[in-house]
């Protein structure tokens, strides 16, 4: 009996399947729920003040509390939007972050991450074995966007990128006391429109067989905005380097392109190439456009065992050294512009592009200053969370129109007098002559699971007769007040090495510094003389870094 209604049930089902569909498709009920569902499945939500982390939270009326428990909840393509609000272990995060592949973290893209501030760091076991100190590690195709990253730890990195291709944009590095961020292995990263500032060590440090597209950046008061070495090969395109120690190292065998950066007014050397490194900076049929100037010792250097050819940029032939072949010279205009309107109040007003994913020529980004300065103050209030979140853009290796990002979260209780913030310098840089670069897609490419060392033995560089030395401090009848708080030291992996340096600093010795061998040249009260130490140092191939001494 029961059996014969079910057939005679289904068969009425059946029959009248065609005149069912309409009612389905144009019901309001399920046209009106079916889309937030969607939505609901692809963000999830986090807010350190407000948040819970429990399983039936991270909507946008109930959020998670943590970045941690968020990633361990998140699935492939799904976003993960933070509120406003400092994320640290006294909330709950749990160091080092692991995005996982094919997700996406972002906070506010707008005004690169100010007030959405992940803090703090954790031992990460890298590929080569050696434990590192980091806040965040990102997988393949994961993206980062939109948020401020500092870890204070000793030896912190911020953002650590290893054997993966993953995007990162509109963020701000700030105040890590190792290195903004690094990548190595064999990564083709996209790193855009990120801004990197007053690190320890480097900006951001690429090694390995590294080849990602960094194009956009902003590197300013770090030793070296950027530091590339081993066999990486990154495209370095339309950054601005200034006011570091020194703007771009490049040593060991490392091959990058160099296309329309600004290097511009860092303490001590614009460009230095050391060892067997052989950058791209320009070819007769593809002129470097890179601008070099107001650099304090020299534009540029060649140190390296290689003659470099230089192409189609903007020096001066008096501020270079070394075995460069210039052609195509072109003496720089002044890129610097007094602008009042730009202060303290004033969000980026280097990169002052509204957020976007995609770079656009420096004619664009840099016109119109006042007017885009007001837009970008404008946009940077919080508003409310809109319902229908869209996902963003993809990142490519393409130079395209802007594209806004139309989301900015909500949360203002902990948006005023963010401690960890750092606004850019008030000068303006202004590309005069600018040009454009474009580069296909990358197909994607089998990731090998072998990496090398992280830290490879320092190289040698060039043959010194005489032992590096600072001048004397002014007034030095006086002892100095304060004890030492930061040492120099130079990574090494051997006996040979130790001797190496010893030649070139006789006053140097060997110790270990959490169980590593180290050299050390020597300990400073005042930062800026071990930053101007690493700095000659770095002149002569070594790749020293500074250390704080805990009282």
């Amino acid at each position: 009996m029961k059996m014969s209604i079910c057939k005679t049930f289904q068969g009425f089902i059946f029959q009248n399947l065609i005149y069912l569909l309409p009612i389905a498709i144009f019901s309001p009920s399920i046209a009106i729920a079916t889309p937030a569902i969607a939505q609901s499945q692809n963000i999830i939500y986090v807010n350190p003040l407000t948040g819970s982390d429990r399983a039936d939270q991270g909507s946008n009326t109930a959020p998670f509390k943590t970045i941690t428990y968020a990633i361990s909840r998140a699935e492939t393509g799904q976003i993960i939007q933070l509120a406003y609000g400092t994320y640290s272990s006294a909330t709950g995060e749990q160091f080092p972050l692991k995005l996982r592949s094919d997700v996406t973290l972002r906070g506010n893209e707008a005004n690169k991450g100010k007030d959405i501030v992940i803090l703090g760091g954790g031992t990460l076991r890298t590929g080569s074995g050696f434990p590192q100190n980091v806040a965040i590690a990102v997988g393949d195709r994961a993206e980062l966007r939109g948020v401020t990253v500092t870890n204070p730890n000793p030896r912190g990195y911020g953002l650590w990128i290893e054997n993966a291709s993953p995007a990162i944009a509109n963020n701000t590095f700030l105040d890590n006391k190792q290195d903004g961020g690094l990548i190595t292995g064999k990564s083709t990263a996209i790193i855009s429109t990120n801004q990197f500032f007053r690190n320890g060590t480097s900006g951001l440090a690429i090694e390995g067989e590294a080849s990602p597209d960094i194009r956009g950046n902003l590197f300013q008061q770090t030793t070296f905005g950027m530091s590339i070495r081993q066999a990486a090969a990154p495209q370095i395109t339309e950054n601005t380097f200034t006011q570091n120690q020194n703007g771009i190292l490049i040593q060991a065998n490392a091959k990058p392109v160099l296309r329309g950066n600004a290097i511009v007014n860092n303490r001590n050397y614009g460009l230095t190439i050391s060892d067997m490194a052989s950058p791209d900076l320009g070819k007769p049929n593809d002129e470097g456009n890179n601008t070099f100037q107001g650099n304090g010792t020299f534009d540029l250097q060649n140190v390296s065992r290689n003659a470099v050819a230089v192409n189609g940029n903007q020096l001066d032939s008096k501020r270079v050294k070394g075995n460069l072949q210039l052609s195509g010279v072109r003496l720089p205009s002044n890129l610097f512009v007094n602008n009042p309107s730009a202060n303290a109040t004033t969000t980026n007003a280097v990169a002052v592009s509204k957020a976007s994913p995609s770079i656009t020529p420096k004619s664009d980004r840099f016109a119109n200053i006042n007017q885009q300065l007001e837009q970008q103050i404008a946009s940077s209030q919080p508003m409310n969370l809109a319902p229908n979140l869209d996902t963003p853009p993809a990142l490519v290796r393409t130079n395209s129109s802007s594209q806004s990002n139309s989301f900015i979260p909500t949360n203002q209780a902990n948006q005023a007098n963010n401690p960890f913030w750092y606004e850019p310098v008030t000068s303006v840089i202004v590309r005069i002559t600018p040009k454009s670069f474009s580069s296909p897609i990358p197909a994607n490419s089998e990731i090998s699971t072998s990496l090398p060392p992280v830290r490879s033995r320092p190289p040698s560089g060039e043959p010194v007769n005489q032992p590096i030395q600072i001048a004397p401090l002014a007034n030095t009848s006086f002892k100095p007040q304060n004890p030492p708080r930061y040492r120099v030291v130079v990574p090494v992996s051997s006996a040979n090495a130790v001797a190496q340096i010893r030649q070139i600093v006789p006053n140097s010795f060997a110790s270990r510094l959490n169980g590593y061998l180290v050299v050390q040249i020597g300990a400073y009260s005042d930062r800026n003389i071990a930053e101007v130490q690493v700095s000659r140092l770095a002149q002569q191939g070594l790749s020293a870094r500074i250390e704080s001494i805990n009282p």
